[in-house]
């Protein structure tokens, strides 16, 4: 599955290396792609060898690259929700952090979801849902990995009911670097009419990621939250200067991330603590099958 297209306003968040983007260069404009990384600009050349062609590849084919933007903290401040991305994209997320007790893992990673969740819902395009309608799934395909119960996420989504119409716009402005630090503001250019953005997880479907419950905390993120933060916990979470309230998603599709395929056409793995040659590749057949994108919009109000 190729989710992209030309014109499309693109978010990377907590990329390293930003080994994606040698994917992703045909199918989108680079002039609309913004790329971030959570580590500053020194950090990330200590962590990755070869950063620096990657940096000077993006920026020549005219995309914005920004170092130092918390992906749990996107948004400076309180942006018009009728300005903003196509796809804000977060492949395989992590604290990094080596934490070995597993529950204090699995609660600090779906923190990290929620977090990110949360951050990139006002930097969303509006616009028409996707998902209203097109539940149906497609008989064929690869039932996800792991022991979610989601049925939204079971099998792929009928790909013609989440197809996007065509639009022009070739009047889009560029993300400001005044962003850097502070997290990222939307673009200043309105995006014509259309289809809202929507939000691109890939993530890994065997244990224990599976436990971080990827799809539901953006899909029914009300059911799981008591259960995951106390009272008090919850009462903070809510507030304005934490973030409101936790934002709600539907699940438009979801399909199983073709790695072999990336890899053909130019991507490395690199882990969030930096390039180790034994990780360079997710490695193993089981492996390359158990890896998962989901795509989801916002739930408005409206709908």
């Amino acid at each position: 599955v190729q989710p992209f297209k030309k014109g499309e306003r693109v978010l990377l968040v907590g990329e390293g290396e930003f080994p994606v983007v040698p994917v992703l260069q045909p199918y989108v404009t680079p002039s609309l792609l913004c790329c971030t990384a959570y580590d500053t600009g020194a950090v990330a050349s200590q962590k990755y060898p070869d950063l620096a062609t990657h940096i000077t590849a993006l920026r020549d084919a005219g995309a914005t690259v920004l170092f130092g933007v918390d992906g749990t903290n996107l948004a400076q401040s309180k942006e018009d929700r009728s300005i903003g991305f196509d796809k804000i994209v977060f492949n395989f997320p992590h604290v990094g952090q080596g934490i070995t007790d597993q529950a204090r893992n699995i609660r600090a990673n779906q923190t990290l979801l929620l977090d990110f969740y949360r951050s990139a819902a006002p930097l969303l395009r509006t616009g028409k849902a996707r998902a209203l309608g097109s539940s149906a799934k497609s008989n064929k395909g690869d039932s996800k990995s792991g022991s979610e119960d989601d049925d939204d996420d079971d099998e792929e989504e009928d790909l013609a009911a989440a197809a996007q119409e065509a639009q022009d716009i070739s009047d889009l402005g560029l993300l400001g670097d005044n962003s850097m630090q502070a997290g990222i503001s939307a673009p200043a250019a309105p995006p014509p009419s259309a289809n809202r953005g929507t939000v691109l997880l890939t993530l890994r479907t065997n244990g224990p990621y599976t436990s971080w419950l990827p799809s539901q905390l953006a899909t029914k993120p009300s059911l799981l939250l008591p259960s995951l933060y106390p009272p008090h916990e919850l009462k903070l979470r809510s507030t304005p200067q934490r973030g409101g309230e936790q934002p709600r998603y539907r699940t438009v599709r979801s399909w199983k991330f073709e790695m072999r395929k990336w890899e053909e056409e130019g991507y490395e793995h690199r882990r969030t603590i930096g390039y180790e040659e034994k990780y360079a590749e997710l490695g193993g057949e089981q492996q390359q099958h158990d890896i998962r994108t989901w795509e989801f919009e916002l739930v408005t109000p409206e709908d």
